[in-house]
């Protein structure tokens, strides 16, 4: 009898291993080796800081070591391009921001790949409202106030961005191409610059991400006027949307994992699910609604599409806006 039990389980084991291939040659490989996530951006920024939470959670998860290496330029391309080039075995992973899908009109030539023939996307993990920002100083109260100021003064105004072509800039000149405004853009070498303009009064207002914007609201040292999402957020439930104001403008900064087009789809699966599991995590979701940023869940295909439609929305921004890299 024991040997009857032995050879019926020596037998499952043999068909199992006949049956997943794939697996054992590709996933269980990749699974062994230490893992990559490379940030396009200088440390200590938004998506740095995810990126090593992130890495923490899949070290933990798939039990190998988890680096976190910054390589930031040209708008994200570098990193992205590294990725594109190396990551073909799934070790390299790239975690980036909307630039991925502003910079494929933005840039002539992204450094030699092309988003979903090198790239795609694994998952999106959070998105984060625009919220719109004025100087302490500045007489206005609302939405319509700033309106009413800038068609009435079409030349006194301006605005501050981390730079041409960035969500903040193109959010703002969606604003005001969508109520027939103009304001002069005065673009800062990074988002912190950006946002002391506003504090230091050097500017009248901005497009400020919600993390960046929550502190500052906190402390009375900017004025609010709305947020850029489809619904209020439940960080800001007094701030209303500019939907709400009549202002037909929706735009996120949002946060994405991806990986090379040639990575096997059992690893960008295994890749996916556990991005899932770390977005499920109470700590992970106390973290993102702290920064007045909404979590993402959604399968790969939802992923994927998201990522089409932000391509084609932002290549619209950046065509009427005139956007040229620095």
């Amino acid at each position: 009898m024991k040997t009857s039990i032995s050879r019926r389980r020596m037998m499952c084991v043999v068909a199992a291993s006949s049956i997943l291939p794939e697996i054992a040659a590709g996933q269980t490989r990749y699974l062994g080796q230490p893992m990559t996530i490379v940030v396009p951006f200088a440390p200590g920024g938004s998506a740095d800081l995810y990126a090593r939470s992130l890495g923490t959670e899949l070290a933990f998860k798939l039990g190998r070591p988890v680096l976190v290496v910054n390589k930031p330029g040209a708008g994200g391309n570098v990193g992205a391009a590294e990725v594109a080039r190396n990551g073909i075995d799934g070790r390299f992973l790239l975690y980036t921001t909307t630039s991925i899908a502003i910079n494929q009109t933005l840039y002539p030539s992204t450094n030699g790949f092309k988003l979903f023939n090198d790239l795609m996307p694994v998952a999106i993990v959070a998105v984060m409202p625009h919220v719109l920002v004025t100087k302490k100083s500045l007489s206005v109260k609302s939405t319509g106030d700033l309106l009413a100021s800038l068609r009435a003064n079409p030349q006194r105004y301006n605005y501050s961005s981390a730079g041409p072509g960035t969500s903040a800039h193109l959010s703002a000149e969606l604003f005001l191409r969508n109520t027939r405004t103009s304001a002069a853009h005065v673009p800062y070498r990074g988002g912190s610059q950006a946002v002391l303009a506003v504090v230091s009064e050097e500017v009248d207002f901005a497009m400020m991400a919600s993390f960046q914007a929550l502190p500052l609201l906190k402390t009375g040292r900017v004025n609010a006027l709305a947020i850029t999402a489809a619904k209020r957020s439940p960080a800001l439930p007094d701030l209303p949307t500019l939907i709400e104001q009549g202002v037909d403008v929706e735009s996120y900064q949002w946060h994405g994992l991806f990986v090379s087009a040639e990575v096997k789809k059992e690893v960008v699966q295994t890749l996916h699910q556990e991005t899932q599991s770390w977005l499920a995590k109470p700590s992970t979701v106390e973290k993102i609604l702290s920064d007045c940023s909404e979590p993402m869940k959604g399968s790969l295909e939802q992923s994927d599409a998201f990522v089409r439609a932000e391509v084609s929305k932002w290549a619209k921004a950046v065509s009427f806006s005139g956007a040229k890299p620095e």
